[in-house]
């Protein structure tokens, strides 16, 4: 089984969290792996947010 592709959407949450939320279920339904800010936000400072982000975009197979 080919592993799924990860896909980081990148958006203002305040302004297009139901957006973001909807193509990340259609993404999700299409065998992507979307990952987003909003999962992680919560939980981290601002060093290590940017330091998660950056990873994460790294790691990532296209960003939208």
């Amino acid at each position: 089984m080919e592993p799924k592709r990860r896909i980081f959407l990148s958006a203002v949450t305040s302004e297009f969290g139901q957006t973001r939320a909807a193509l990340a279920n259609h993404l999700k339904r299409q065998g992507f792996d979307p990952t987003w800010q909003q999962e992680f936000f919560d939980h981290a400072n601002a060093d290590s947010l940017q330091s998660m982000l950056r990873d994460l975009v790294d790691n990532s197979d296209a960003v939208i």
